[in-house]
Order: structure tokens, then C-alpha cells, then sequence
């Protein structure tokens, strides 16, 4: 990554990385990727999936716009 980085860079362009299958399950060195944005997701944090019902339980909503 970091050689693909400075060709990027060295060409005037910025560098995003796609983090969503390895930022949860370790350490990510965004400098040393060489990367100016690190993005990743919350579905992939590793998290229970099978119980969002406990969720869902206490959830609220924001109102549509102008609804009342």
C-alpha cells in the first residue's frame, strides 16, 4: 500500500483506504499506509449480530422532516 500511496501522492492525487475488513480486528497504521483518509464501517466491528432485537427495543427515530 504504501508504494501504491507515494505514486498516488506523487501524482497530485489524495489516498482513501478501504478499511472495513481489517480495522476491527487489529492495530491500523493510517501514516504508515501512507493513506489521507481511512474509512471503514460499523457492521464489521465484530458485534452480535444475532441480537439486535435488544436493540430494537429501545429505539427511536427522528421524525420525518415536517412531521409533527
Amino acid at each position: 500500500m504504501p508504494a501504491v500511496a507515494k505514486a498516488a501522492h506523487a501524482a497530485g492525487a489524495l489516498v482513501c483506504v478501504d478499511g472495513v475488513h481489517s480495522v476491527p480486528h487489529g492495530p491500523t497504521g493510517v501514516a504508515s499506509l501512507g493513506a489521507d483518509f481511512l474509512v471503514t464501517s460499523a457492521y464489521r466491528w465484530s458485534g452480535p449480530a444475532d441480537q439486535v432485537d435488544r436493540l430494537l427495543a429501545n429505539w427511536t427515530s427522528w421524525p420525518e422532516p415536517g412531521a409533527e
